[in-house]
């Protein structure tokens, strides 16, 4: 964590002791404005991808994240998302670093 990022985040826990209302609407508030909001939905089947792209270049890594598991949960539920889910786990594997590789690699080995 940055200096900055440290000083704001005990800054913030110091506001939550003295005003949890206060530091959680002003959070709340700040999140809501740097938040990309709900992707739109393409008009044209074609640029979904690239419509994709654009809202994932907006948004911030918790709506990244939210967005991310909802799609993995609903992709479980269909009935031809295999190769989809694939895509998305060598996606999300190729990003790991090299450490977190070897210790998902021997996760994964035990939820066999």
């Amino acid at each position: 964590m940055t200096d900055i990022a440290q000083q704001t985040y005990y800054g913030l826990c110091d506001i939550y002791r003295h005003d949890a209302e206060l530091c959680i609407g002003t959070v709340s508030a700040f999140l809501e404005q740097h938040s990309a909001g709900v992707p739109d939905v393409p008009l044209f089947p074609e640029k979904v991808r690239q419509d994709a792209l654009f809202w994932a270049s907006c948004a911030a890594p918790h709506e990244l994240e939210a967005y991310a598991v909802a799609s993995l949960d609903a992709l479980e539920n269909s009935i031809v998302a295999h190769k989809q889910t694939k895509r998305l786990a060598a996606a999300a594997f190729r990003r790991m670093a090299p450490d977190d590789r070897t210790k998902f690699l021997r996760w994964a080995e035990n939820e066999r």
